[in-house]
């Protein structure tokens, strides 16, 4: 089946580490794709590097921000060498940030990017957030500082993969992923229980071979609430 395989894992670091890492929780098969998902907090951190235990190169697919506040980055990888449980991927910042990243395996998916988009506001739904796509994988991100601002997942229409809160600067994560085969736009909507800033991200991969099954739409929505 291609598109989304399994999770690997999730990572965070706090508000004055300037990176963040991720252990890997099961193993990966060799050349199968690695798509990593950021969020940070701070709108002025860059990503400096990303280094894997295991010497696997990460690109750069798109950065989605939302006005005055944090970002959502994605990377995706070839997955040439085969990743075990206990390997780490490292995410370091230009300078200090809180930050939560996610690793997640795909299948019969291209390293190439199709198309993305993304949205932020400051409201009680989400809307907006919109990409034209090919039959391939979307990803996106999410994170919120209100733990009472957060949804469930990112839309009923995806498969969330995790939904976190960072363990001391409140900031808050979901991932998840959606099967689609025609051509055409995708959409995610959501609400919350109170207003909130958020930020929502989609990256579009091709599949290597035309699906006989739903294609995987990957999602990932970010939230910055008031703190």
């Amino acid at each position: 089946m291609a598109g989304y395989k399994q999770f690997l894992g999730w990572g965070f670091g706090a508000t004055n580490q300037s990176s963040a890492l991720v252990y890997v929780t099961k193993d990966h098969s060799a050349g199968n794709p690695l798509l990593l998902s950021i969020a940070n907090y701070t709108s002025n951190r860059t990503v400096s590097s990303i280094v894997d235990s295991r010497g696997n190169t990460y690109n750069f697919l798109g950065l989605f921000l939302n006005i005055g506040a944090g970002k959502v980055h994605h990377y995706v990888s070839d997955g040439a060498t085969a990743l075990a449980s206990g390997d780490s991927v490292t995410v370091n910042f230009s300078s200090t940030t809180a930050s939560i990243i996610g690793l997640m395996e795909l299948q019969g998916v291209t390293t190439t990017l199709d198309s993305s988009g993304g949205a932020s506001a400051t409201s009680t739904t989400i809307a907006g957030t919109t990409v034209t796509s090919a039959a391939s994988t979307l990803i996106a991100a999410t994170y919120a500082r209100a733990a009472s601002a957060m949804p469930s997942g990112v839309d009923e229409a995806y498969t969330t993969v995790v939904t976190v809160v960072h363990p001391i600067s409140n900031l808050q994560y979901s991932l998840a992923y959606l099967h689609q085969i025609p051509a055409g736009s995708s959409t995610i909507s959501n609400s919350f229980p109170t207003s909130a800033a958020w930020v929502t991200a989609l990256t579009s991969l091709p599949f290597s071979s035309s699906p006989s099954v739903t294609p995987v739409r990957v999602s990932t929505l970010m939230l910055l609430g008031a703190g």
